[in-house]
């Protein structure tokens, strides 16, 4: 049995898939091709080298994709019919590899193969040639081993890309921190005694007015499902009943809860789960509102109680009101357990399921109305929530932990002899803070600030750091089992391993997790200096 094993493994090493990159033919050993594919939707990296097109969620697993034509100069054609991904697994790692069209199998002898002399720059690429005995063209033996030596995990120490920008950041930025310090002195006690209790909010809108949750409310914000079931006889605020979140949850009119004049929903439109806890127990619904438009960050002294006229029966749900942004906007904080009439909910809901059984014998699908709070407990070690943008056509995530609030674009002064990715330094409410350009940081072209772009104010140890992006798409919980850490090929690069993670979401798009303190800093440990 040992000698049949050891015969069958030689013959395997010996067997190359064939595959054209142009005009040329390449080959790869089988034993290392896990499968070929079509090629799927790729997400693109940014800084990574021009050969990585980028990652793809391949049954769960974020695999990388390499172009051959790019990685060998040949000229660049867009994929055709033809157009095939060899998936290759070496050591449980797992690389993609794109090719003009898959020829075959061929087999080999090792005896027959010659060192490549050729071409100098794809010598270390390349472990050999030899020659196909059907035509007696030549194929190029690509080595794995060097493919997959030249990795790097996105999760690793960063690299910095350009030390001479570092340093003149550095030289500037310790300016603006002496500023900032002596901004901070002078108001100390205020700081001190402020600090002692700071609040965050989802701000949305519904009709002429923005409203704000506590944070700790919300678990996701979603857009509006496709079907919702109507229950005959409910509420008017009670639209039905969705699926949230692989949750079936009633769905609330906010405007009807509020009182005020619903509007039709549209692409800005969005349903906020919230989860609410009243005495032994535990509410989820979500709440359909015209807009979200970002996370507020306030001291808990900014919150004032509505004004004595304006306390009615109807705004016992408010509790709070205050004003924010240098316009003075408005914001109504509102109160979830005295907002919703939860016992009447409840009722209607039970209501409900005796209704179906009388009538049918089966019983409707209850509703996740009620949470168990160890189930919460749970779910609390298993997800963050996070804050998801968008820059040029891709996704990326930081941790809402991490985010202080967003703001639109104010006026930015410039520092002279900084970094390109450093636009300058803005004012936020008497204290100065440096701003960055992600898009730039990301290798990307800047473009123009328009209405859409905003400024989320990131902390890093009790340093304050604005980072423009395209625009605020949703904050949204991400499972700790659905981040995954992805490698990236860089050889003779300076690469910036800025990517914390890659999370897949349930509905197929892929977020890139930005390592916040290597994208602020550029090195790891310079916070610490």
């Amino acid at each position: 049995m040992k000698t049949t094993q050891s015969v069958t493994t030689a013959v395997m090493a010996d067997q190359y898939v064939t595959f054209s990159l142009g005009n040329e033919v390449y080959g790869l050993p089988i034993h290392h091709v896990r499968e070929i594919i079509r090629p799927p939707k790729i997400t693109v990296v940014p800084l990574a080298p021009k050969y990585i097109e980028g990652v793809t969620n391949l049954r769960g697993s974020i695999v990388q994709i390499m172009n051959g034509r790019i990685l060998f100069n040949l000229q660049s054609t867009a994929k055709s019919k033809q157009t095939r991904i060899i998936v290759l697994m070496k050591e449980q790692r797992q690389l993609g590899y794109v090719v003009d069209r898959i020829n075959g199998v061929e087999n080999i002898e090792s005896g027959s193969i010659d060192n490549y002399e050729d071409n100098e720059s794809k010598q270390r690429w390349i472990e050999g040639v030899a020659k196909n005995k059907k035509n007696a063209s030549i194929i190029m033996l690509l080595n794995t081993d060097e493919l997959f030596s030249h990795t790097h995990s996105l999760t690793s120490t960063m690299q910095k890309k350009q030390d001479s920008s570092y340093d003149n950041h550095r030289e500037h930025g310790n300016k603006v921190v002496l500023q900032r310090d002596q901004e901070r002195e002078r108001n100390n006690q205020v700081t001190v005694n402020k600090e002692v209790d700071i609040r965050q909010f989802v701000r949305f809108g519904v009709g002429h007015e923005e409203y704000g949750l506590s944070i700790s409310d919300v678990r996701d914000i979603v857009r509006l499902p496709e079907k919702i079931d109507r229950l005959p006889g409910a509420p008017s605020y009670f639209l039905g009943l969705g699926l949230l979140r692989n949750q079936i949850l009633p769905i609330f009119q906010m405007s009807k809860l509020l009182g005020i004049k619903a509007s039709n929903s549209d692409n800005r439109s969005r349903v906020i789960i919230v989860h609410v806890h009243h005495g032994e127990k535990s509410y989820a619904a979500g709440l359909l509102v015209d807009s979200v438009s970002e996370i507020l960050r306030l001291y808990a002294s900014d919150v004032m109680p509505l004004p004595e006229v304006l306390r009615t029966k109807k705004t016992e749900s408010i509790e709070g009101v205050c004003q924010f942004t240098e316009k003075k906007q408005i914001m109504y904080v509102v109160n979830l357990l005295t907002l919703i009439p939860w016992s009447e909910v409840e009722q209607f809901m039970v209501d409900q399921q005796v209704r179906a059984d009388k009538e049918t014998g089966d019983g409707i699908i209850t509703p996740n109305l009620h949470i168990k709070k160890d189930n919460k407990k749970v779910s609390t070690h298993q997800q963050d929530l996070h804050l998801i943008f968008r820059i040029a056509d891709e996704e990326f995530g930081l941790p809402v932990s991490q985010v202080k609030e967003i703001l639109r674009v104010p006026e930015i002064l410039s520092i002279p002899h900084a970094p390109e990715y450093i636009r300058g330094i803005a004012n936020l409410r008497g204290q100065l803070i440096t701003v960055l350009d992600l898009r730039v940081r990301l290798g990307l072209e800047p473009i123009q600030i328009v209405g859409q772009q905003r400024i989320i104010i990131a902390e890093q140890k009790n340093q304050y750091i604005g980072l423009i992006v395209d625009s605020i798409r949703e904050v949204q919980k991400i499972r700790i089992k659905d981040i995954e850490e992805c490698e990236v090929t860089a050889p003779d690069h300076d690469y910036a391993n800025y990517l914390s993670g890659i999370a897949k979401l349930s509905d197929h798009r892929m977020v890139m997790l930005l390592h916040l303190k290597v994208v602020c800093l550029g090195k790891n440990d310079s916070l610490d200096e």
